[in-house]
């Protein structure tokens, strides 16, 4: 229930400065090692958008931060007010918009080109991409996108974020409806990333799973 997922959350504080979508703030999460992408996975999380804008706002991202050989995997990220995944050319967006002020859970699983789109525990859309051949991401980062080494500010997530996960495999409607709403346990078969941000008040988010743990960008830990 989205209680329980206000029990701590990071606060991601998108102010922009011009038409540009240049962010004052630039707060992240930076992931690093970075979670490999797979052919099969599944990202999931909880969000509370402080707003829906036309824009696109990254909630899970996979890039390079190299200048060269773009990387560009949105895994998990809000178009307006749907949910959307954007891998490399190709996207599928979700039909359920998103409310702003309000807790929502969302998740997407990815087969090969076949991707699941779920909002609050149901499936919500299914599509598929035109290559979502697995690539060979060397940045991972929660809020925002790296690509080229070029941290987007304009994509960044405004609002909160919390009990993120992936999955190196495709999780089910029912292993999701069954899942989404509570706490599951670090050694889950499949789970190879947990960030649920309890740290309190630091620079750290770590990774109760392995050690793909996240560094604090221009913020705190701090509870809400």
């Amino acid at each position: 229930n989205s209680a329980w997922a206000d029990n701590y959350a990071l606060n991601f504080d998108r102010t922009t400065t011009s038409n540009s979508g240049q962010d004052a703030n630039n707060n992240y999460v930076n992931i690093s090692p970075v979670v490999p992408l797979t052919s099969n996975m599944t990202v999931e999380a909880w969000i509370k958008p402080s707003s829906v804008a036309p824009n696109n706002q990254d909630i899970v991202a996979w890039g390079n931060n190299t200048p060269s050989g773009a990387v560009d995997v949105q895994f998990l990220r809000l178009s307006g007010d749907k949910v959307n995944i954007y891998w490399k050319n190709s996207s599928v967006t979700s039909t359920t918009s998103i409310n702003a002020g309000e807790w929502t859970h969302v998740a997407i699983s990815k087969s090969s080109n076949n991707i699941g789109i779920y909002v609050n525990g149901a499936l919500d859309k299914t599509g598929s991409l035109t290559d979502g051949a697995v690539l060979n991401a060397s940045a991972m980062t929660i809020g925002i996108t790296n690509v080229n080494n070029d941290v987007r500010d304009y994509l960044q997530f405004g609002g909160e974020i919390d009990e993120v996960r992936v999955w190196n495999d495709v999780r089910s409607a029912n292993e999701i409806s069954a899942n989404y709403n509570k706490g599951v346990s670090s050694s889950e078969p499949g789970l190879v990333a947990y960030y649920q941000f309890n740290e309190g008040s630091n620079s750290n988010a770590a990774d109760s799973v392995a050690s793909y743990d996240g560094t604090l960008i221009g913020m705190d830990s701090g509870g809400t």
